[in-house]
């Protein structure tokens, strides 16, 4: 018997009626049902849910529901990916580029994950920040993108790229953005990146609103550790990562990205494809 976690989205799933469908079939079919007490409050009512700290959930449970969009996903695809949990998204959003279902398929949750579904094993990013000589913060897994920006001000910053300790290339603009093959179809495409079969293995870097003719995207190895420091003068930067955490920096730090040894499990459609999900999802 698999153990399931649940991850409601309350925004997006208003009166948990998906939610109540989701859990309503799968206990009816003899699966025991997981909810981050965290969540309690908004669960309440709603039967056969057993609640236990997100570590615990995680390390019982198979597979891990996620209710919402892609946020939905990155939010918990770092914890997910710590603890080598599957993670089923049901897409309540727009887009949904890594949900495997959408919410009118909800009904038939059981059918799906006992057939013979695919999982997609994809490459995640660990980050650290280095200031005068020691490790002032670390981060990760992360599953789309580590984007470092401008914070506030008019003016651009000037970061400089280091690999194998030598300097790549220097780019002026609003940032840089460091981006798996996953989180290649996210902000890295909307600033000008390459779209990457989300299969391969591979860092991209790209450009920000660059101020040069030349600057161009890169993409990296596998192995390749990558160093970038940046200089904004009066202008305050920061790091995010998959969009959510930020981290002021300093001139003088330096930011090491580099491919994490954990990798998150999406659970996808067993007839979708990197192209025909690419064309369903971003032809609009």
């Amino acid at each position: 018997m698999k153990t399931i976690a649940i991850v409601p989205n309350k925004t997006k799933d208003t009166d948990l009626e998906v939610t109540r469908l989701v859990v309503s079939k799968l206990t009816e079919a003899g699966y025991t049902v997981l909810a981050y007490a965290i969540n309690k409050k908004d669960l309440k009512g709603i039967k056969g849910l057993t609640f236990d700290s997100e570590r615990n959930v995680l390390k019982r449970a198979d597979i891990c529901i996620v209710l919402g969009g892609d946020g939905s996903i990155l939010k918990v695809a770092g914890s997910c990916a710590a603890f080598g949990v599957e993670i089923l998204g049901i897409n309540l959003g727009h887009v949904g580029y890594m949900t495997a279902i959408e919410a009118v398929q909800a009904e038939r949750i059981v059918q799906i994950i006992e057939s013979d579904y695919l999982t997609e094993s994809r490459m995640m990013l660990d980050i650290s920040i280095e200031r005068n000589g020691e490790i002032i913060f670390s981060g990760g897994p992360v599953l789309n993108d580590v984007v470092l920006a401008k914070s506030r001000g008019y003016g651009v910053i000037e970061t400089s790229i280091f690999c194998k300790g030598k300097l790549l290339n220097k780019y002026r603009g609003d940032g840089l953005i460091a981006a798996t093959p996953t989180g290649s179809t996210a902000y890295s495409l909307s600033a000008g990146g390459p779209i990457i079969d989300s299969a391969l293995d591979c860092i991209s870097l790209t450009p920000i609103c660059a101020h040069s003719l030349k600057s161009r995207p890169i993409i990296f190895g596998p192995e390749s550790v990558i160093d970038m420091s940046c200089s904004s003068n009066l202008n305050s930067s920061c790091v995010t990562l998959d969009g959510d955490l930020a981290f002021e920096i300093n001139d003088s730090d330096i930011i090491h990205i580099k491919r994490s040894e954990h990798r998150a499990k999406l659970i996808s459609a067993a007839n979708r494809s990197f192209g025909s999900t690419l064309y369903e999802k971003l032809s609009d």
